[in-house]
């Protein structure tokens, strides 16, 4: 009986490798296109929050040179 499973897992031992080795990249470039998605949501939102900053900055400065013109008047 025990010959008998050596024989069996001797003829699909390659096969099992093949799956794990397969598996085991799959999973890897998956990993690496997620991660790849999270870095590019992440500098996008950066680059976003900088331009949103920038335009409330340019507001609250015109808001400045209002106030001031209508002070002088």
């Amino acid at each position: 009986m025990i010959s008998n499973r050596s024989k069996w897992f001797r003829k699909i031992k390659g096969n099992i490798a093949a799956v794990v080795l397969i598996g085991g990249v799959g999973t890897l470039v998956y990993g690496i296109y997620k991660a790849s998605l999270f870095v590019k949501r992440i500098t996008a939102s950066k680059e976003y929050n900088y331009h949103q900053e920038m335009e409330d900055y340019i507001y609250h400065k015109e808001l400045e040179a209002r106030k001031k013109s209508n002070e002088l008047k």
